[in-house]
């Protein structure tokens, strides 16, 4: 006859006294009335079976995991060890006692001393005579089961949308970014932030920009690489200056242009191209020390070129070219205090030269009495003078050194007249000296020389009629 274990409802052998499966031990079958009882017969009272101690029984197999009974509905999963419970209800028959051999061994978890047995038919659940108690049906332990596990799911999902939240939130979404060194979609993040969280993010891009931009500085990475990086940093962040960072590490790449080239070209003892290489390398470069000594070096030589070009061009009054050579100079060192005080006078003398050949001093007024009467301005006025006239008589102004030549050209003088007009200029130029020399005192304004000033009246074929001298 076939076993079922009343706990974990397994196949167990005919003859097992213990469940191979959960451990459970095997209940005695209890009596089964079917019906009413039939005459005469009387159901044992109660406490009309002896009483026996109970003794655990023995096993046959490897001991296993403490139990503790669940409900017949529910497969066995052993738990703390048994503990047998005081009698809760009133005493109901058992099966008639087997007494176990003396050798058995003790039940799995317990000690080899006997236990009071429960009430009721052994370790078994518990029920009155009259038939076993009525199993679950499988469709109603299918429900339940399923109902369990549309719980389980609800609560995982919402856990799930929980985490999901968190995991994709802004804050996160940077953080994992930034530790991947994915900075496109760390930088996406700034907007989305808290603005503490956000202000913080933009100290951390300007401190990677940074590094990027010294890590090229001393060749621990290329430029291209830096460039994508301060690039991708500053098309997201604009502040603490990061697109302005973009455009010193070019300048910082053009400095270290120039100073290869002014190696290159040292090499080949192109001293004045390598010295304007060298001199264009920028303060934040780290070989400025180096181009600079360089600089030095090369400086000292070209100055004394530079000097020597110029005193020799100012020897021939040359000044123009004296004053392209300091000028070369002072490219490369626009400060240096001396060829800036030798430009200064070259450049001065150059303009009384100029003045020189229009006629004119460094005051503004002409140098001799020739100069003034041979400018453009005096006889452009003189012009305009005669245009006005009859034609009779005619103002001629010429210049010889620091003298002053008026001559008044009779036009239409005859040869029976020149008497008469000599006399009668002769006459007029004794009545007008103090005039005459008021003229030549204001021609102090315009000729720096001391001017003399001759005033003659001269007939048409050129004769001298008088003249006069103030």
């Amino acid at each position: 006859m076939k076993k079922i274990c009343t706990y974990c409802k397994k196949e167990i052998p005919e003859h097992a006294q213990a469940c191979p499966f959960c451990g459970a031990p095997v209940q005695p079958s209890a009596p089964v009335f079917s019906g009413r009882p039939e005459a005469g017969h009387q159901p044992p009272l109660p406490n009309s079976y002896p009483q026996q101690p109970a003794v655990p029984p023995q096993v046959s197999y490897e001991p296993q995991a403490p139990h503790t009974p669940q409900d017949p509905q529910v497969p066995y999963a052993p738990q703390a060890p048994y503990a047998p419970q005081a009698p809760q209800v009133p005493y109901t028959p058992q099966a008639p006692y087997t007494p176990q051999q003396p050798n058995q061994a003790p039940y799995a978890g317990q000690s080899g001393q006997q236990v009071p047995q429960q009430p009721g038919y052994g370790y078994g659940p518990q029920f009155a005579p009259g038939g076993v108690p009525k199993q679950a049906s499988k469709k109603k332990v299918r429900w339940i089961v399923l109902g369990s596990i549309a719980g389980f799911l609800v609560a995982a999902g919402a856990l799930l949308a929980v985490f999901l939240g968190w995991y994709n939130a802004p804050a996160q979404v940077y953080e994992r970014a930034m530790e991947a060194g994915d900075y496109e979609t760390a930088g996406l993040q700034l907007d989305s932030l808290e603005e503490a969280d956000r202000l913080q993010a933009i100290d951390r891009f300007t401190e990677l920009a940074e590094n990027a931009y010294e890590d090229y500085n001393r060749g621990a990475i290329t430029y291209e690489e830096a460039e994508e990086l301060i690039k991708t940093l500053s098309s997201h962040c604009t502040e603490n200056g990061l697109p302005g960072r973009l455009q010193d590490l070019k300048v910082l790449r053009r400095s270290k242009i120039n100073f290869e080239k002014g190696v290159e070209a040292e090499k080949k003892g192109e001293d004045i191209e390598a010295f304007s290489y060298y001199d264009k390398v920028v303060e934040d470069d780290l070989q400025y020390e180096t181009a600079q000594g360089k600089v030095k070096v090369f400086w000292a030589s070209f100055k004394k070129d530079v000097l020597s070009s110029a005193a020799t061009c100012a020897a021939r009054d040359d000044y123009e070219g004296a004053i392209n050579a300091l000028e070369i100079g002072l490219e490369y060192f626009p400060e240096d205090e001396e060829l800036l005080k030798l430009l200064d006078t070259y450049e001065y003398k150059a303009w009384e030269k100029d003045l020189a050949k229009s006629g004119l001093s460094p005051s503004g007024k002409f140098l001799t009495a020739e100069d003034y009467a041979n400018s453009e301005e005096l006889q452009e006025e003189i012009a305009g003078i005669n245009e006005e006239g009859d034609g009779i008589l005619l103002l001629k102004i010429t210049g010889k050194g620091d003298t002053l030549f008026y001559s008044y050209i009779f036009t239409d003088m005859k040869e029976s007249e020149k008497e008469y007009w000599k006399n009668h200029f002769e006459n007029y130029l004794e009545e007008n000296k103090g005039q005459f020399e008021e003229m030549v005192a204001d021609l102090k304004v315009d000729i720096e020389a001391e001017t003399t000033v001759v005033i003659q009246f001269i007939s048409a074929d050129g004769t001298v009629l008088c003249s006069g001298e103030f």
